[in-house]
């Protein structure tokens, strides 16, 4: 049951931490010889995508910790959390969720005019 419901929950954090690490270690190289070619353009749309990385990542964690806590007693932290806790992870994992489709629809639609 935990490895059902962790290990999908884990790979998506994992994925959006190396991704979001990747993309900051490339944008403050020390040599600056990949970023300073870059146009600004596309060096924004790189932080973009960084902190819509970390976004993902905030909103996976709280998903993995609503997950774990509705497993049965006795895994992990399952049923140790209070129930404002619950609710306050699920209201973060859909407003940053909505926040990141927002900003994905002003993209789409400021690439498309």
């Amino acid at each position: 049951m935990l490895l059902s419901t962790g290990h999908p929950y884990g790979l998506l954090c994992c994925r959006s931490l190396w991704t979001a690490l990747k993309l900051r270690q490339m944008l403050r190289s020390p040599t600056g010889a990949f970023t300073s070619q870059l146009p600004r353009s596309k060096r924004r749309a790189m932080e973009a995508r960084m902190w819509s990385e970390v976004l993902t990542l905030l909103s996976n964690l709280a998903d993995l910790a609503n997950a774990v806590h509705w497993l049965p007693r006795g895994v992990l932290w399952a049923g140790h959390f209070p129930p404002w806790l619950v609710g306050l992870m699920g209201t973060i994992s859909s407003l940053l969720s909505m926040y990141q489709a927002a900003r994905a629809g002003g993209t789409a639609e400021a690439d498309s005019s």
